[in-house]
């Protein structure tokens, strides 16, 4: 018999569709898809917000004002004023179409270092500061410079010149970012020619009614932070189990290791199956799956693999 406690619950994952393009397979999403009536449909994203962001705002029926940088930094530190942005390491090519931006890896401490010290001086100089938190780094500043930014994953998909900063200040951020270019360009100790920009906006604090949710990424939990809604903010569990118990409306979990099938899918294949959920609904970085126990005698057994166009 279904339990009455049954429920909905929403997992959002973020680089999912990466660790699918490079080979990672979970064997109990092939079975949650006998409960889906379609396949994998692509997500609408905003241009602004990676694409497990977009989906996150999207199912809590938040939009792309509540920028990326502001509400990150505010995940894991204090209130500060000021406009926020992202800075993430790329690489600029020549091509036969002109530039192209290219993904570069990650920061480490030595690449952090290394850009922080070509650049801290000429950013103060043009009212920026340098600033980290938890890995990742940041510009702020005092001004409220109204600007729109892409983030980068968007900004892969498009011609570089699309992607670049609009708006009334756009003119001051692409100069800067054409000086920082020439700042790190030809810093032996990095693998990386330039530096991205994106996810501007400042830290907008308000009241809102958001659902419980589980998770440790600085973006969500700044998102509630900035709805002064941390208390229906948990930290991320390390099984689906002790989220079922606890009910969870929205979750974001990592698929990137094989331990996400067995502490996440298989659990919730069997909540769904005994009818504790009544439907799952999976964000795939761009793409989403709707599971629904109410297809289980329709569509049970006829398990098929994930296919992504």
């Amino acid at each position: 018999m279904p339990s009455t406690a049954a429920a909905s619950l929403a997992l959002v994952i973020p680089g999912f569709t990466q660790d699918f393009r490079r080979g990672l397979r979970w064997p109990s999403l092939a079975k949650l898809l006998a409960y889906c009536e379609q396949d994998a449909l692509e997500t609408e994203l905003y241009p602004s917000h990676l694409a497990w962001q977009s989906e996150l705002l999207r199912w809590l029926n938040l939009d792309a004002t509540h920028a990326s940088a502001p509400a990150s930094w505010l995940g894991g530190n204090s209130f500060e004023a000021g406009t926020w942005m992202h800075v993430q390491p790329v690489s600029l090519a020549v091509g036969t179409h002109g530039l192209s931006l290219q993904s570069c890896a990650a920061w480490s401490d030595a690449t952090r270092r290394a850009a922080e010290e070509a650049v801290s001086r000429h950013l103060v100089e043009s009212g920026f500061e340098w600033r980290e938190s938890q890995g990742n780094v940041y510009l702020r500043s005092d001004s409220a410079l109204q600007v729109g930014t892409t983030a980068l994953d968007a900004a892969l998909r498009e011609p570089l010149q699309d992607a670049l900063p609009t708006g009334v200040d756009a003119v001051k951020l692409r100069r800067l970012m054409t000086e920082l270019q020439m700042l790190v360009h030809d810093k032996p100790t990095v693998d990386f020619n330039a530096l991205w920009l994106w996810g501007s906006g400042s830290i907008q604090l308000q009241k809102a009614v958001l659902p419980k949710l589980a998770a440790n990424e600085p973006f969500a939990r700044g998102l509630y932070a900035s709805h002064q809604a941390l208390a229906q903010c948990a930290p991320l569990p390390i099984s689906a189990v002790s989220l079922l118990e606890s009910q969870v409306a929205v979750a974001v979990v990592h698929a990137s290791t094989e331990a996400f099938d067995r502490n996440w899918l298989e659990p919730l294949l069997h909540a769904l199956e005994v009818g504790r959920l009544r439907s799952l609904h999976l964000y795939l970085d761009g793409y989403a799956l709707h599971a629904k126990y109410s297809l289980m005698r329709r569509w049970f057994g006829r398990a098929r693999p994930l296919e992504l166009p």
